[in-house]
């Protein structure tokens, strides 16, 4: 049994699973179909408590709860082996074994051997982190940064900026004729509309939004499980590339399709481009050394978060008046941003240039 055995199955169990991303959203949109569609409300200190702020909290707290179970984690002991060394990497492989074994059991490493040129390279702290994103922006892994990172915005720029307006899509497809677009449906409800401060922040979601929601929770989850299935069959980056051309596709015939439950049915679609971000993130993590992995993957996933903001700011000013523009612009960047891997290296060469520089894997 590996002595790091033990503490990976409980980082397991705190980190997010792939499939389990679509289970969490089933449990997010119960959660919204109980507190949301409330009438109550109560003061809390100088806050009126109202369903949608008691919605935010409950769905934080799993977080909060996570961040928390993590502190009593260690670090990785291949990171502290790459970048402080063997004696910072040796107490954390002991505390592992100790806990799958017991205390009585002492581990049998007594030392350990490492010949990479790689330790402290980058420093740690605040310098060692501008030297590691200095790193990134140097050839070999130039390129490797700007695919992954503009890759990873337009995944996230669809999944998580359209999941935002999902809702009131939605909301105005249950509310409108089933023989016309959503884009059309979309049109006629804003030219209609007569806005006064009445009803300013008032808006009726139909309950029937909720189960479509838990519904594409249950699909989303159906699709991680069959990425798990053909990933090593197709390919990695040939499985990322024909999700995101159908989902660019989906997008683009969603705006035009002259049918409620079609229209739901693409769009529903167009969100299962989320799933590629972890099939990305496989792709882009083979290509950095150790000691620049969790950085890159950060700073990845950070640009993906920025493509989410500017996804649903992008939505939220075209949707109601360029509907047609705001669902062609998305899509054709979308599947457009697949070709990108076409570029992509080979992981073998990046590594090679990187060993030759003393980084190791």
């Amino acid at each position: 049994m590996r002595p790091w055995k033990g503490c990976l199955y409980w980082k397991t169990l705190i980190r997010t699973k792939p499939h389990a991303i679509g289970k969490y959203r089933i449990h997010s949109e119960g959660l919204a179909w109980v507190i949301i569609p409330g009438k109550w409300t109560f003061n809390l200190a100088c806050m009126q408590i109202v369903p949608w702020r008691a919605f935010i909290w409950s769905w934080c707290l799993p977080g909060l709860v996570a961040a928390v179970m993590l502190l009593a984690l260690p670090e990785s002991p291949k990171y502290l082996l790459a970048s402080k060394g063997p004696d910072a990497a040796l107490p954390v492989l002991a505390k592992m074994y100790e806990w799958n074994h017991g205390a009585n059991n002492k581990f049998p490493v007594e030392k350990i051997s490492n010949t990479s040129a790689d330790m402290n390279k980058s420093g740690s702290g605040f310098v060692g982190a501008v030297k590691n994103i200095a790193q990134m922006f140097k050839p070999p892994l130039l390129r490797c940064v700007i695919i992954s990172h503009v890759s990873m915005f337009a995944v996230f720029m669809l999944s998580s900026g359209l999941y935002v307006w999902v809702p009131d899509i939605l909301n105005n497809i249950l509310h409108g004729a089933d023989q016309i677009s959503v884009c059309q449906i979309i049109s006629d409800k804003f030219a209609n509309a007569t806005l006064s401060s009445k009803d300013a922040c008032h808006a009726e979601v139909s309950v029937s939004v909720f189960p479509i929601s838990m519904a594409m929770g249950a699909v989303f989850a159906i699709t991680y499980l069959s990425i798990g299935v053909f990933i090593n069959k197709i390919g990695r980056k040939s499985l990322y590339c024909g999700i995101m051309f159908i989902c660019g596709i989906a997008t683009v015939a969603a705006a035009f399709v002259p049918h409620g439950g079609a229209a739901t049915a693409l769009i529903i679609l167009c969100l299962c481009s989320g799933c590629a971000a972890s099939i990305l993130a496989a792709i882009a993590v083979d290509v950095f050394p150790t000691s620049l992995r969790a950085m890159a993957m950060c700073m990845m996933y950070m640009v993906g978060r920025s493509g989410a903001a500017v996804g649903s700011n992008l939505l939220g000013v075209t949707l109601d008046t360029h509907c047609h523009m705001a669902f062609t612009g998305f899509g054709v960047f979308i599947a457009g941003s697949a070709f990108l891997m076409f570029f992509w290296p080979k992981p073998e060469k990046v590594r090679a240039e990187m060993e030759q520089q003393g980084f190791s894997y």
